[in-house]
C-alpha cells in the first residue's frame, strides 16, 4: 500500500535522491555507524532474557536451534518492508520525523478499517514484547536478587507466595517507570538506542564469556562488576559532565562501544580481585 501511494518501486526510486537508495552505507550512515549499530543492537538479541525465555520453552535443543534460524530469516522481509514504508513517507512528507513516519503511512495509505486493524496489530506486538520483558525483569529482581540476598541475611529465602507477590509488585513498579520514561522522552528511536547501549555494554560481555568462565577464570563478582561498569559508563555518557570534560571526544568512540571495552576489563579485573581476596581453603592433604 505504501508503494502504491508513491507510484510503485519506480516512483519511489525516482522521487528519492540517489544517496537514499545506497546500501548498506551512504552519506548519512557511515561504515562506523553500521558497525556500532551491529554491536549495540545486534548483540542484544544474543543475550536478551526475553529470547532465552522463549528458547527454554522448547521441547528440545533441536527445536530451539530451528526456531532461532527460522525467526532470523523471517525478520529479513519485515525489515525490508519497514524501510520501504519509511522511504515512502519521506516522499510524501519529507519533513516528518522518523517516529511519525509509520503512523502517517497508516493514515494516508490504508483504506478505512484496515488502518484500525494495523494499529491494533502494532499494539498487540508491543504488548506481547512488553509483558515478556516485564515478567523477566520482575523474576530477576525477586528470584535472582532479593531472594539470595535475604537468604544470606536471615538464613532462609522468601516463601513461594511472598516471591509471587514481590514479582507482581516489581511488574507494577517497572511498568510505571517505563510509562513515565515514555511520556517524558518522545524520541523513540533515540531512547531505544540509549537503552540498547546500556544493555549491550553491560550484559553482552559477561553473558557470552560466562559460557567459558572455567577456562577464563571468571566468577560472579567479575560479572557484576562488568555489568555495573559497562552499563554505568553508558548512563554516565548522558550526563552533561561527560561532554563538558571532553571525555566523548577523547575516547573517539560511541559510549556504548567504549562501554564494551570497560566491561571486558572489569570482568577480568573483578574476577581476579575476587579470587585474590577470597579466603584460602585448607588443603585436604
Amino acid at each position: 500500500m505504501s508503494l502504491m501511494s508513491v507510484g510503485g518501486l519506480q516512483g519511489l526510486t525516482q522521487a528519492l535522491p540517489p544517496d537514499f537508495l545506497r546500501f548498506p552505507v551512504n552519506a548519512s550512515f557511515s561504515w562506523t555507524m553500521l558497525i556500532e549499530w551491529l554491536i549495540l543492537i545486534g548483540t542484544v538479541y544474543v543475550v536478551g532474557p526475553d529470547i532465552y525465555s522463549r528458547l527454554f520453552s522448547s521441547k528440545n535443543p533441536e527445536t530451539a536451534q530451528k526456531s532461532v534460524l527460522f525467526t532470523a530469516l523471517l525478520i529479513i522481509p519485515f525489515a525490508v518492508a519497514i524501510v520501504v514504508i519509511g522511504m515512502s513517507a519521506r516522499v510524501l512528507a519529507p519533513t516528518l520525523s522518523p517516529e511519525e513516519a509509520f503512523p502517517y503511512m497508516i493514515k494516508v495509505s490504508l483504506p478505512y478499517g484496515a488502518d484500525a486493524l494495523v494499529t491494533a496489530s502494532l499494539l498487540a506486538a508491543i504488548m506481547s514484547s512488553a509483558d515478556t520483558v516485564l515478567l523477566t525483569a520482575s523474576t530477576i529482581v525477586s528470584v535472582d536478587i532479593v531472594n539470595p540476598l535475604l537468604h544470606r541475611i536471615r538464613g532462609r529465602p522468601l516463601s513461594e507466595r511472598a516471591t509471587l507477590r514481590l514479582s507482581r509488585l516489581a511488574v507494577l513498579v517497572f511498568g510505571l517507570l517505563a510509562f513515565a520514561l515514555a511520556v517524558s522522552y518522545r524520541e523513540v528511536i533515540g531512547l531505544l538506542l540509549y537503552g540498547y547501549s546500556i544493555y549491550a555494554a553491560g550484559l553482552v560481555v559477561p553473558v557470552i564469556l560466562g559460557f567459558y568462565r572455567k577456562q577464563l577464570g571468571l566468577n560472579a563478582v567479575g560479572a557484576v562488576t562488568a555489568i555495573i561498569g559497562g552499563g554505568g559508563w553508558v548512563m554516565f555518557s548522558k550526563i552533561s559532565l561527560y561532554e563538558s570534560l571532553g571525555i566523548g571526544k577523547a575516547m573517539a568512540l560511541n559510549p556504548g562501544v567504549s562501554g564494551f571495552v570497560i566491561s571486558i576489563v572489569m570482568l577480568f579485573v573483578g574476577s581476579r580481585v575476587a579470587v585474590a581476596l577470597s579466603p584460602r581453603r585448607p588443603s585436604s592433604g
